[in-house]
């Protein structure tokens, strides 16, 4: 490795003879700078796991398809194997350009196995309402994903301060984000772009919020790992029999229920953090205040008559005395 190194810094050409595992050393990892640590954890873990212990002491320049194509299918879960097959297709990418292949035989010609995705867990709106209800520490996150559409990495970057309250709305701003990259907490910016947005939740998101403000981080320091919020999630549903919706899955939550209330797609997809795929969503829109505001009225709309309905099952009957005339 170190004979390889001195050749590619005097001549800059990489040795024909090199193996996998020296060539992830020289080439590959140098790559790395620039990219999001969760992205270079997630490499990292990947060789480590599953490509180093398969082609780490072979010889990059004897690739062909039908060693990849063993390889891969050689990765048990369906999912790993597509990064897998990502990771070592930008390897090869890399080897092609450094004269190592003569092309990278890691193409979409690669049959990978079949990957189903899970079934969504879909809360009917009865539900959501009764969910809201609940005592657990973290409503304030379920409120800002179901009821703003956030992704799970910003609701957990949301501090008391980025939270204000006017009229019949809670405003969000959101402009960071917090997440987990071997075993640590990482603070990163916005997914992309649209991302950095001002968010509005109606009713009844907005009064359980206000309800919760202070189980809401106030500083940086008080904020739990996200991978530890999810753990506790499940745990806590587990254990108060409440219907479990992992945090991932409440962005889909939100798209649902604002289908089922007839709300504007654009508006929904620029609520999410995204533009809605055409033209004039990537370059002739933006997130306005008004508009977000107009798209929390909608579902607020569109689930006030559920909140009516579950408050009038779960109201306790009240129970009057008799009178001496009754008697």
């Amino acid at each position: 490795l170190f004979l390889a190194r001195r050749k590619i810094e005097g001549s800059g050409l990489v040795p024909t003879n090199v193996t996998y595992g020296q060539y992830w050393e020289l080439a590959v990892v140098p790559t790395f700078d620039g990219l999001a640590e969760t992205t270079v954890s997630d490499y990292e873990r990947l060789w480590k796991v599953e490509l180093k212990p398969r082609i780490g002491n072979r010889r990059v320049c004897d690739t062909n398809w039908r060693y990849a194509q063993t390889t891969l299918n050689e990765i048990a879960s369906p999912s790993v194997a597509v990064h897998a097959y990502r990771l070592w297709k930008k390897i090869g990418n890399l080897a092609v350009r450094d004269g190592l292949l003569v092309s990278n035989p890691i193409d979409r010609n690669i049959r990978l196995k079949e990957h189903r995705k899970r079934d969504k867990a879909i809360l009917s709106p009865e539900e959501v309402v009764a969910l809201l209800q609940s005592d657990s520490k973290y409503i304030p996150l379920v409120c800002m994903e179901i009821g703003g559409g956030l992704r799970h990495e910003e609701a957990c970057a949301i501090l008391r301060s980025d939270i204000a309250f006017e009229d019949r709305w809670a405003i969000l701003s959101v402009s960071k984000a917090l997440t987990t990259a071997q075993g640590k907490v990482v603070r990163k910016d916005t997914k992309t772009a649209f991302s950095r947005r001002l968010v509005a939740l109606g009713e009844p998101f907005k009064s359980v919020l206000q309800a919760n403000i202070a189980k809401v981080p106030a500083t940086e320091d008080e904020q739990p790992s996200p991978a530890t919020v999810t753990h506790n999630w499940r745990a806590w549903c587990e254990r108060h029999g409440v219907t479990y919706i992992p945090f991932g899955q409440m962005r889909t939550q939100f798209s649902v229920m604002h289908q089922q209330a007839g709300s504007i797609d654009s508006l929904v997809s620029l609520a999410m953090g995204h533009s809605d795929g055409t033209t004039r969503g990537r370059n002739y829109t933006a997130t306005t205040l008004p508009a977000m505001k107009l798209l929390a009225d909608n579902l607020s709309a569109f689930l006030e008559p559920v909140a009516q309905d579950v408050a009038r099952k779960t109201a306790k009957p009240q129970v009057t005395g008799l009178s001496d005339t009754d008697l």
